[in-house]
């Protein structure tokens, strides 16, 4: 049976259209900001290590909420990156430990999708 057959009007079936792109916009929800992690690695003598590369984190609707995730996210490796990078300028960089050798930017962009 096609789907054409499924109602007896035109009217019924551009409803149940309608509904359906409704419920899909409810379920992925349109956002217009994300907060992009960059993350940054060291050599044992200081140097970088290839070039800092970048994942595309949370989502959001507004800037605010952006903002506000953002923030959140360099406050808790603000001492991270503190001693990282201390150990840098010292060239005494341990490449065993994943915590004592690489650190992570956060930054708000622009990027309109879907979820």
């Amino acid at each position: 049976m096609a789907f054409k057959d499924l109602f007896k009007t035109k009217a019924e079936r551009s409803a149940y259209a309608k509904g359906r792109r409704d419920q899909y916009n409810k379920e992925h929800p349109l956002t217009n900001y994300a907060v992009e992690a960059i993350h940054h690695s060291f050599n044992k003598d200081g140097t970088r290590f290839g070039k800092p590369y970048s994942v595309l984190g949370s989502r959001h609707k507004t800037a605010s909420e952006a903002n506000k995730a953002c923030k959140a996210a360099n406050e808790r490796e603000k001492y991270r990156k503190e001693r990282v990078l201390e150990a840098v300028r010292n060239k005494k960089v341990n490449v065993f430990n994943s915590n004592d050798s690489t650190y992570t930017e956060y930054r708000v962009i622009k990027k309109k999708e879907r979820l």
